[in-house]
């Protein structure tokens, strides 16, 4: 009796820990870039022995107060297609994230079919009849489904998206400097 109680007791327990070591993956931690002894400082403000750096300015040429010149930049990077390439790629990756993230929502389908069948008096394999009526079928269906998310899969498909749409934006950024 004993005996048959325990077995009652530990085959859960294992099941419960098999089910545990289910989950996918360790979380992920972004990396810090290395820092390299030819990285550039930037204009220093006057506070140098602090160390303070202001990073500079992305719109560099407008310091130069010319329009004909910001009128020429401005055609460049219009006309620039690996900026537009980057940006369409960050459009990509912001949707691509968003259907990793629909799948934590309930999916529902839905369909109907309609026919219409009408026999004459000598169809071919049909016992004649006298009625002309015609036969109506419809049919229709409805599915609804919604996966609960117990071992992390769609949250680890979510990080995964997150960490493609930064790489899409740090390339995008990558293409201004």
């Amino acid at each position: 009796m004993l005996k048959v109680r325990f077995h009652f007791l530990i085959c859960p327990a294992i099941c419960l820990l098999l089910v545990v070591g289910c989950t996918v993956g360790p979380d992920y931690h972004g990396v810090e870039p290395a820092e390299s002894a030819l990285v550039w400082r930037g204009d220093t403000t006057l506070d140098d022995s602090a160390g303070s750096v202001v990073m500079p300015e992305t719109r560099w040429w407008e310091r130069f107060e010319d329009p004909e010149l910001n009128r020429l930049v401005e055609e460049a990077l219009a006309g620039n297609f690996d900026l537009a390439q980057a940006a369409s790629r960050v459009q990509a990756a912001y949707g691509q994230r968003g259907i990793a993230n629909a799948d934590r929502l309930p999916q529902l389908s839905a369909g109907g079919a309609y026919n219409a069948i009408g026999l004459g008096k000598r169809a071919p394999h049909f016992v004649p009849t006298n009625s002309s009526e015609d036969f109506q079928i419809l049919g229709a269906g409805a599915i609804a489904t919604w996966e609960v998310d117990l071992w992390g899969r769609v949250k680890r498909l979510v990080e995964a998206a997150d960490a493609n749409t930064e790489a899409a934006r740090d390339a995008l950024s990558n293409c201004w400097a």
